[in-house]
């Protein structure tokens, strides 16, 4: 029975693994399409090294080569060039697999899939990041060992026992690695941009409205199962609202924050402001969010005015962002200082649907305000209306059809009936955009709100306690499908690894380097200062590092314990050496001992001996074994 397998087929097996990992690090990007032609083209490779196939001339595939590099390069654009270079690292991967390789194509195998590895960083570093990097750094390791034996000897072959144990130290190996890549990261400084960018054609998540919202628009919003962003605070009893967007001009099918406010707004002194630590994914923003009626924010460039919107005024490069947000949790809105401009809020277009402002005249006569409110929201009820995010509405006559025909739409629909039923009643309205709900993680203490959480409600003005009040008609939205109690204990323990991935390493920034710096120097200079905020905020990665440490004393302890007869030998060759006895690489311990004088010789026999005895004959070193040569090593100390 042979017990060997030869270096090359391995590297032909790693060489596949390198090519499955790149195919699942650009399925994110590519047309599925271009994966499945490339995962033929491996598998036929494969077949080629195992003889199934015989390899086409390296003329061809140099020929097709070039040609695919031409087609897939003219492909680039200057605000999309991952996609076309993951296509070009499969393409380049695909021709590399179909040739009949030497140990150089191997190690250019290698480069092509750590190529790809940094261009799945430029489009998403999440948590799958590390798993690829590892994923990389013990197949990289693995090919590079076994590339430089079969230089040496194309024919080579090992011993299966030993592959085992060749895998294990390079997993050492990749393992003590990892204490000085954490060490490195938290002490090299930190760019405030991104190094790469973002050029992924999917490396920005939508985040919220525009300063416009269409009729059936935010659909498309509401079909995204992206984050948007997490809030960390305390769970609310109630469904939350998360403030974004104020629309208050409407031109038939558009809604338009045509408001300008100057005046930031006033800090109330109400004491009971929820206080919300946001993270928000990467894209291209104009306003933040924030629960229920903001107040103010801290850690980042932006202003709240006094209709309650963030306005976002730093650089708009589409990185992540970490902020803390201040709210008054409530649904009522107090009137701005700049004054109440109510002819803005009662604006519609000329003879807008003149049937339905009929119909909100027979619904309203008479009655006064909270009554016309209460007879809007009544009309636009089940089983009057229904929810849905199919056939709704289109063109300019989109909100009559979904009034008079269609009777479905989904929460902009809803929101701008009501909008423009009150102002049809003479009553102030105007619309906010935004998210609604969450999934609350109890063990994280943080709400997850995703893009289908993507709502409109409106705000009407209360003429008699001059406030703005929120009403939401919508009577069904993505976010009440997804109560906590749906938040599976899976899917609430990946999210929190995904939380804190973004909190300690996506958002670790030079800020936070700098409080961490100092935290260090308060502790040196005053140990009994309470003052560690910066360093206890990132006191899990200070610990990870350290237990990577002790995990790597226990491996080498067991890796040092399981080869008993190395190190035993090891011993005894020190032994002898203080002695003045140095052993030759190349010698035998037979030998070893012929060239020692009689009295020496008749002290390392037994050690010898009973050495051979278990080595030779691949018996167990047992601790019965290892005691006796250990006292035996002692023997020959004195």
């Amino acid at each position: 029975m042979n017990n060997t397998v030869s270096i090359n087929k391995l590297l032909v097996l790693s060489a596949f693994l390198c090519s499955l990992l790149s195919a699942v690090m650009a399925s994110g990007e590519i047309n599925p399409m271009y994966l499945i032609l490339f995962l033929i083209s491996i598998i036929v490779g494969l077949g080629m090294e195992f003889n199934y196939l015989s390899f086409p001339s390296r003329k061809m595939i140099n020929l097709c080569a070039i040609a695919l590099l031409v087609i897939l390069l003219s492909q680039l654009r200057s605000n999309e060039i991952v996609e076309p270079f993951m296509k070009v690292i499969l393409a380049m991967t695909a021709v590399k697999m179909l040739e009949n390789k030497a140990a150089r194509d191997y190690m250019q195998l290698l480069l092509l899939n750590l190529m790809m590895l940094i261009c799945f960083a430029m489009v998403s570093i999440d948590i799958s990041f590390i798993l690829f990097c590892f994923g990389e750094g013990i197949i990289c390791s693995f090919v590079m060992v076994l590339s430089a034996w079969l230089i040496k000897d194309p024919n080579a072959e090992i011993y299966f026992k030993d592959i085992k144990q060749l895998f294990s130290r390079l997993l050492f190996m990749f393992l003590m690695m990892i204490p000085l890549c954490l060490l490195m990261f938290i002490i090299t400084p930190r760019i405030r941009s991104p190094f790469f960018g973002n050029y992924g054609s999917q490396g920005m998540s939508q985040i919220g409205f525009t300063d416009q919202v269409s009729l059936g628009g935010v659909s498309e919003i509401q079909k995204n199962s992206k984050l948007a962003f997490r809030a960390e605070m305390d769970r609310r009893l109630f469904t939350p609202y998360w403030r974004g967007v104020v629309l208050d001009l409407f031109d038939g099918r558009t809604w338009i924050s045509l408001s300008n406010p100057t005046r930031q707004r006033r800090v109330s002194d109400n004491s009971n402001l929820v206080i919300q630590k946001i993270y928000l994914e990467p894209g291209r923003r104009k306003y933040l969010f924030a629960l229920d009626i903001p107040e103010s924010v801290l850690d980042v460039d932006a202003i709240v005015y006094e209709n309650g919107v963030i306005s976002y005024s730093g650089r708009n490069d589409g990185r992540r962002l970490q902020y803390t947000a201040f709210s008054n949790p409530s649904n009522v809105m107090p009137m701005e200082r700049e004054g109440f401009r109510r002819r803005r809020y009662l604006e519609l277009p000329p003879d807008y649907i003149p049937v339905l402002r009929s119909e909100v005249k027979r619904l309203t006569e008479g009655l006064d305000q909270p009554g016309k409110v209460t007879a809007i929201l009544n009309y636009l009820s089940p089983p009057n209306f229904e929810y849905s995010l199919k056939e709704m509405s289109e063109g300019a006559d989109a909100l009559e059809h979904f009034m008079f025909v269609n009777k479905k739409g989904n929460c902009e629909f809803f929101a701008s009936a009501m909008g423009v039923m009150l102002r049809m009643a003479g009553i102030p309205s105007r619309l906010v955009g935004g998210y609604k709900g969450g999934l609350y993680n109890e063990t994280g203490g943080y709400y997850a709100v995703y893009e289908e959480y993507a709502h409109v409600w409106v705000e009407l003005w209360d003429e008699e306690r001059a406030y703005w009040v929120r009403y939401d008609p919508t009577p069904y939205s993505p976010a009440d499908d997804w109560s906590p109690v749906d938040y599976g204990f899976f899917e609430a323990f990946f999210d929190l690894l995904d939380y804190q991935w973004t909190k300690f390493v996506l958002n670790y920034n030079l800020e936070i380097q700098g409080e961490i710096i100092q935290s260090v120097k308060n502790i040196i200079s005053n140990p009994n200062s309470s003052n560690f905020d910066g360093f206890f905020e990132y006191f899990p990665i200070v610990s990870g590092v350290v237990f990577l440490i002790f995990l790597g004393i226990y491996f080498i302890r067991r890796i040092v314990t399981e080869d008993k007869s190395r190190v035993i030998l090891l011993n005894f060759i020190r032994i002898m050496k203080r002695k003045g006895y140095n052993k030759h690489k190349s010698e035998g311990l037979r030998e070893f001992s012929a060239r020692l004088p009689v009295h020496e010789r008749t002290k390392v026999m037994p050690f010898i001996e009973r050495f051979e005895e278990h080595y030779y004959k691949e018996k167990e070193f047992d601790e019965t074994t290892v005691r006796l040569l250990k006292e035996t090593l002692k023997t020959l100390k004195g």
